[in-house]
């Protein structure tokens, strides 16, 4: 859609060998809505309908696939979903690691995510990936 040109990010490589991620096109005030979430989300009700999407890719594309994807609770009732991102919110990398990490979920119900922090153009825009977690047991895989 038209909203997603406006996309204060951009997909490059990396310096320090993650490969891809997503770069500060602009700076990016705090609180600022870095990522609208929802418009180019997929979404699994069940594990059958998961499993048979991914089945279908080439293997190498099933294998991004499945990098890509997570198990999120979109309405607070306890029933978790398969989400894939389906656009360049794939590349956001995980800034755990070194404990730095730029933006973050609304809520854990919200696909939107935020600056906690002002971001400088050019760096890169990361989150916690412990905020999610895609336990294939839990959804029958």
């Amino acid at each position: 859609s038209e909203e997603r040109l406006d996309l204060p990010y951009h997909v490059a490589y990396t310096t320090d060998g993650k490969g891809r991620g997503n770069f500060a096109s602009r700076n990016i005030a705090k609180g600022e809505l870095v990522n609208p979430g929802a418009p180019n989300t997929v979404f699994f009700l069940n594990a059958k309908s998961w499993y048979r999407f991914v089945s279908a890719l080439p293997k190498m594309m099933a294998c991004d696939v499945m990098e890509w994807a997570w198990l999120q609770d979109l309405t607070n009732n306890g029933n978790t979903v398969v989400c894939l991102n389906m656009d360049e919110a794939v590349f956001f990398n995980d800034g755990s690691y070194d404990e730095v990490y730029n933006m973050a979920l609304e809520g854990k119900s919200s696909l939107d995510f935020y600056a906690t922090v002002d971001i400088e153009k050019g760096e890169e825009v990361t989150y916690d990936y412990g905020e999610f977690e895609f336990d294939a047991a839990a959804m029958g895989i």
